[in-house]
């Protein structure tokens, strides 16, 4: 059930986005995509690239240094692909074993399955997590919806301003971020083909449980977070 719920809320999510939002400025700025590999045939996403401006292995350098190859936009989201570490591995990716998840979820309900897959399912009336047991024995993040003010980190949580928040990672802000009301962040470890591939750079991947983080805007703060592996179809170009 706690699974189902979670599935819901990022498909109502991304279907709520309006992604046929025209622009007067497309036709003066660059048009990009990528595609990922969790995709059965090859599929593209495609956008209007906001970083980096060129396509030059001076590019490649500064992306490798901020940990983000790419910015997307499209219509009301802004799409990011990066291996920064501290957005995929957080207060909330991992727990060694069921103590340190009681212990963390101390007033949530805590389910924990035993039968293949192994898994914990927690609730309350603002957010929902599901975790897998991986094979080094301990609880991996696999899907979670946040509207509370639960710390994922210090620079991330609700109520943060976006902008806030780019700054302490170290993303390249955009001019207009808070006209954007999702902001789509996809580890660099599930893309298949984007615009630096072509160099057969060596990238540094997080290996992450989740590959997608689903942030809700409000005037530019932080409003609701998603994690999840699932969720893109609705905003893919074939």
């Amino acid at each position: 059930m706690a699974k189902t719920i979670v599935l819901l809320l990022v498909v109502e999510m991304f279907l709520s986005c309006s992604f046929n939002t025209k622009r007067k400025r497309e036709n003066i700025e660059e048009r990009d995509s990528f595609s990922y590999n969790w995709a059965m045939d090859k599929t593209f996403f495609k956008g209007i690239r906001l970083y980096p401006l060129e396509d030059t292995i001076t590019s490649i350098l500064e992306s490798q240094k901020k940990g983000v190859y790419l910015e997307l936009e499209r219509g009301d989201t802004l799409v990011l692909i990066t291996n920064i570490d501290r957005l995929f591995n957080n207060s909330i990716s991992s727990f060694k074993d069921k103590l340190e998840i009681r212990q963390f979820y101390k007033s949530y309900d805590i389910d924990f399955d035993d039968d293949l897959p192994i898994s914990c399912y927690i609730t309350n009336r603002c957010d929902s997590f599901i975790y897998q047991l991986g094979i080094k024995k301990n609880y991996l993040l696999e899907y979670g919806n946040i509207k509370s003010n639960l710390l994922v980190s210090d620079s991330f949580k609700i109520g943060i301003d976006i902008k806030t928040m780019f700054s302490r990672y170290g993303i390249p802000i955009p001019q207009k971020i808070k006209r954007y009301k999702y902001i789509a962040i996809i580890s660099t470890e599930v893309i298949g083909e984007a615009w630096y591939t072509k160099y057969n750079i060596q990238i540094k991947n997080n290996t992450p449980s989740f590959s997608l983080i689903l942030i809700q805007l409000s005037n530019g703060t932080i409003k609701k977070i998603n994690f999840t592996n699932i969720g893109t179809d609705s905003i893919i170009e074939t």
